[in-house]
């Protein structure tokens, strides 16, 4: 990273923006990152008449908690990331559904839709098989009788106190802290199974103190905490552009398509943000008679045969910037599903702009590609990084260099559209244990209107796998569906011989992975940076044992409330737990 010292008194004007004219004044703040985390902060200052612009690397909204469509014999149909329970504990994000109308988009989960599958075969649905479940895992691991281990470790779980958990427990693992007689509560008997679920790792690879809190935070306390509401639908149309759109109605603006590259710094503060790369060029020997990947400046590039000589076409997928490779029709993003054609036009999935096409001249036995200068820079006094940790650690790595230290993991999740349907005994939404990848099973049909309208037209089924375990990372896709299909068909065994219309698979390395000792390298909202603040799932909130998408958005609303006290307006409300 390097430090920029700008001279002048202005911070200078923005350049023109994506979908409405520039402002006559520059933003206040710049929020870099379209997820829960940056939108929450976004939606909090522009509310307030915060002059916000919110960056927006892909062409979607939502993060790692997005969805988009795709076609199936020319119907739609919706594709995500997995992420489908919203808990009830997720105070300020249902604080931002229900100020916009948007909590209907939510309905509440069934307790007859939830079950497990365990290691040894056994299917347990019921409260009744699962607590039985429960208690022969306890006896097995000799916690004596169990109602009196069972109230002691409810009783040690309400009781003991933040600090305590945080001081006694941070730094180890889930696997030291279960061989080490814990109290008996639902985390600590079924580890292997809840630390692959919930924190897409195994039980010595998780925080043991962020895996204690996680078990309070979504399970102990009011009567309602293990409550969970699904989302009825794809989240693109029923989330994120609903508050998108809010965001632009308070004037804000929302620029996509824009990965921010650096953060720029002078005299101590930043100032700013800068979009886009520098030129370059790269020469490469001819003939240019077959496709070929070249590097430039640190960007994979395809170069190959065009209809009116060499073309060369970015790998960078133009819906969340993962690397394209090619297939027999143009290009593929192996992660999201994007199709291209042969000229760089998106033809399925989720991207909406054309790949970047860069100039390809002869030169003498060879070619020269080059890059044009595309370089964009966004002043403002205030910067909010609500990123996830690969791209904090591009962007201030070195700024703040503790974030080196942070790590994130890979999601796995695979959908599939059978032509026929599961037993209708058969549970929504399950938890896996003893398979080699799949840790979470749904049944998308039961529980959205868009997949179930699909399923019942066709008399088949939507089924997801999310697969958290046992990858080496050398998987192609093909593999990894591959496997996947064969591990559905065993879950849900009237699909042995179903036939798969449709399959999709998504990969992605950006979760946060929350390995033993991870807040001693995070960092909080504010920043040692004058004017850098930091929102996301990653964040260290030191009073706080909120989880995953609410601690994103709460961060985000801690953040926007850091300005607006600067700025001299009403901070937003700060909501209890329940």
């Amino acid at each position: 990273m390097k430090r920029r010292t700008f001279l002048g008194a202005a911070l200078g004007v923005l350049a023109s923006r994506v979908g409405r004219a520039a402002p006559t004044e520059p933003p206040e703040v710049i929020v870099v990152g379209g997820g829960p985390a940056g939108i929450s902060c976004a939606l909090e200052l522009a509310e307030k008449g915060v002059r916000v612009t919110l960056v927006e690397a892909g062409s979607q909204l939502g993060g790692k908690a997005k969805g988009w469509r795709e076609t199936l014999d020319g119907d739609p149909v919706d594709v995500e990331h997995g992420i489908h329970g919203w808990w009830y504990q997720y105070v300020h994000f249902h604080d931002l559904l229900a100020r916009y109308s948007l909590s209907e988009g939510l309905r509440e989960a069934r307790a007859s839709e939830n079950g497990m599958r365990l290691e040894d075969g056994y299917r347990v649905t019921g409260f009744f098989t699962r607590a039985g479940a429960f208690i022969r895992r306890a006896n097995a691991r000799g916690h004596g009788f169990f109602p009196t281990a069972f109230k002691a470790g409810q009783r040690w779980m309400r009781k003991i106190s933040l600090a305590e958990i945080r001081a006694g427990f941070a730094g180890k693992s889930v696997a030291d802290w279960v061989a080490n007689d814990p109290p008996l509560t639902v985390y600590s008997v079924f580890d292997e199974m809840m630390a692959h679920s919930m924190y897409f790792r195994p039980p010595a690879q998780v925080d043991a103190a962020e895996y204690i809190e996680g078990e309070r935070f979504y399970f102990s306390g009011g009567p309602k905490n293990d409550r969970v509401q699904w989302l009825n639908g794809n989240p693109d149309t029923l989330v994120w552009t609903p508050l998108a759109n809010a965001i632009a109605a308070h004037g804000g603006v929302i620029e996509r398509g824009s990965p921010v590259t650096e953060v720029l710094v002078g005299n101590g503060r930043v100032v700013g943000v800068r979009t886009g790369r520098p030129p370059a060029e790269v020469r490469i020997d001819g003939p240019l008679d077959a496709w070929r990947s070249v590097e430039l400046d640190g960007e994979r590039v395809w170069v190959g045969p065009g209809e009116e000589g060499p073309v060369a076409y970015s790998a960078v997928c133009t819906h969340q910037g993962c690397a394209v490779d090619r297939s027999d029709a143009g290009f593929v993003c192996p992660c999201h599903g994007g199709r291209y054609d042969g000229t760089g036009q998106p033809v399925a999935g989720p991207p909406e702009h054309p790949l970047s096409r860069y100039r390809v001249e002869p030169d003498g036995s060879g070619f020269v590609v080059k890059r044009p200068d595309t370089r964009k820079s966004l002043y403002a006094p205030w910067v909010v990084l609500a990123v996830d940790v690969p791209a904090l650690q591009a962007l201030v790595g070195e700024l703040l260099p503790s974030v080196r230290e942070l790590q994130a993991c890979r999601e796995v999740v695979a959908r599939f559209w059978v032509d026929r349907d599961v037993s209708q005994t058969a549970r929504s939404a399950v938890l896996l244990e003893g398979f080699a990848h799949s840790s979470n099973g749904f049944l998308v049909h039961r529980l959205q209107a868009g997949a179930g309208a699909w399923a019942a037209e066709k008399g088949g089924a939507v089924v997801e796998i999310q697969a958290y375990r046992g990858w080496s990372g050398t998987e192609t896709d093909a593999e990894m569906l591959e496997a996947l299909e064969g591990e559905m068909r065993a879950i849900w065994t009237e699909l042995a011989d179903a036939t798969v219309l449709k399959r999709h698979l998504t990969v992605g390395d950006a979760f946060t992975w929350f390995q033993p000792g991870w807040r001693a390298h995070a960092q909080q909202v504010r920043t040692d940076v004058d004017g850098l603040l930091l929102a996301g799932d990653h964040v260290h909130v030191p009073d706080s044992e909120v989880q995953f998408m609410e601690r994103a958005v709460l961060t985000g609303r801690m953040a926007a409330n850091i300005v607006l006290r600067a700025t001299g307006r009403r901070p937003a409300d700060i909501l209890p737990p329940r």
